[in-house]
């Protein structure tokens, strides 16, 4: 799994392949998976004599970026490595969809200074390496019932959003960054596939952007939206 992870996060955009599909896929099987092993290991489900029953799962949002962390950079010609340490907590709404509870993802990423000689994508000198951080996976909503054994009747009705643990994946990036005089910011794509380098007025901005839309650092356009849901 931690390979197809990888891999699914790396080539999410080659259309020669659907690795959307097939973490949509797996996180519909572990979610439901996991449901059953959790009754099997209850006391409560063998003393009441109940089966799980109608067990249905939809995909709320297809397998993509769904939250990033900026953690820190290191200059140009600094080569000593920094190590940075990932957290990355989603919880209430995300993308649009409200998961309920918080859940967290931890990655690491050692980093040196950029080169002297080393440009962005548009040709321009290379100040920083910033060390980020997204997380791709699918947000699922899973609903069942726990049912009589011998009657068949509902007892009762349960339901979880999540976006499940077993399927995503924090990839961690290093990306070489332009700071100017006057605090602005030119950072190369986080995907190399798309060449391109976005502008932010500032640290902060691009700090509170990449936890939300992890999607306009990822494609280097301020002005991206999310691949599956719309959300800019």
């Amino acid at each position: 799994m931690d390979l197809i992870k990888q891999e699914a996060a790396h080539n999410l955009n080659d259309s020669a392949y659907d690795f959307a599909g097939l973490m949509n896929d797996l996180s519909i099987i572990f979610v439901e998976q996991e449901i059953l092993e959790h009754y099997e290991q209850l006391p409560v489900t063998r003393s009441n004599d109940v089966v799980i029953d109608n067990m249905e799962t939809e995909i709320l949002h297809e397998y993509g970026a769904l939250g990033g962390q900026y953690k820190g950079n290191v200059a140009r010609g600094v080569t000593t490595t920094e190590n940075f340490n990932f957290t990355i907590s989603l919880g209430g709404t995300v993308h649009k969809i409200n998961i309920g509870g918080t859940v967290t993802f931890s990655a690491s990423r050692s980093i040196t200074g950029p080169g002297q000689n080393d440009t962005l994508y548009n040709g321009k000198q290379a100040t920083h390496n910033f060390a980020c951080a997204i997380l791709f996976g699918t947000i699922t909503r899973t609903t069942w019932d726990l049912v009589d054994r011998v009657t068949g009747e509902v007892e009762s009705s349960h339901e979880t959003v999540q976006i499940p643990r077993s399927t995503s994946n924090t990839v961690t990036y290093t990306s070489l960054a332009s700071i100017h005089a006057d605090g602005s910011i030119e950072i190369n794509s986080a995907d190399p596939d798309y060449g391109a380098v976005s502008l932010w007025d500032n640290l902060n901005e691009f700090r509170n952007e990449i936890e939300e839309a992890p999607y306009k650092y990822l494609k280097g356009s301020v002005s991206a939206r999310c691949d599956v849901c719309g959300q800019n």
